[in-house]
């Protein structure tokens, strides 16, 4: 997982639900594999976000699943048409 997961769900969980709730998360988000930023995804998240015409975070996201040939799985409708992303819809 991006680095940055951990700060946009930390950030999200500390003004809804609290620090308490935003470290235990974190933590156990933290369990998994994280991949740091590199110079090489930084690159490719700029062309992401060219592209796509995303947020700077957000095309990291998919930017790093794509250098460890990983499926990025999400709910975030701006990554549906992406390549190497399942995107599954909300339900209301």
């Amino acid at each position: 997982m991006p680095t940055i997961c951990l700060c946009e769900v930390f950030k999200r969980l500390l003004v809804e639900h609290g620090e308490e709730d935003a470290l235990q998360a974190i933590g156990i988000m933290s369990l998994g594999i994280i991949a740091e930023l590199t110079r090489e995804i930084a690159v490719n998240a700029a062309y992401i976000s060219s592209e796509f015409e995303i947020s700077m975070a957000d095309s990291i996201i998919p930017a790093t699943t794509r250098s460890i040939n990983a499926t990025l799985w999400t709910q975030d409708a701006d990554f549906e048409s992406m390549s190497g992303v399942q995107y599954i819809e909300k339900k209301r």
